[in-house]
């Protein structure tokens, strides 16, 4: 594929990694923070949670890379196993080139 399609799988990939390095964060590292701070942050992370499961949603539904017989799994295992089961399928799913596919 070309890098114009690539850079968004890159930015989903990286847009998936953001809920576990914010609970990272919200464990270790804003203990200082403000209640209202973390109360924005924490509103701020549930939105882009959301999108985050709708295009996964969407990707699932729309994938040709993936067969038939596993999407109904992939679609389950993405809402109930977030975020990690997010980064398997991206790994497996979205991340690979089409001339990956064709070999």
């Amino acid at each position: 594929m070309s890098d114009m399609l690539t850079a968004p799988k890159i930015f989903l990939g990286l847009a998936t990694l953001l809920p576990l390095v914010y609970i990272f964060a919200l464990l270790f590292v804003f203990n200082d923070f403000s209640f209202d701070t973390i109360q924005t942050l924490h509103y701020v992370m549930m939105v882009l949670y959301a999108i985050i499961l709708i295009l996964y949603s969407l990707n699932v539904r729309n994938n040709e890379r993936l067969p038939d017989e596993k999407r109904a799994l992939w679609a389950t295992l993405i809402f109930i196993g977030t975020p990690v089961a997010q980064l398997v399928y991206w790994w497996y799913y979205v991340l690979p080139d089409d001339k990956d596919t064709e070999a």
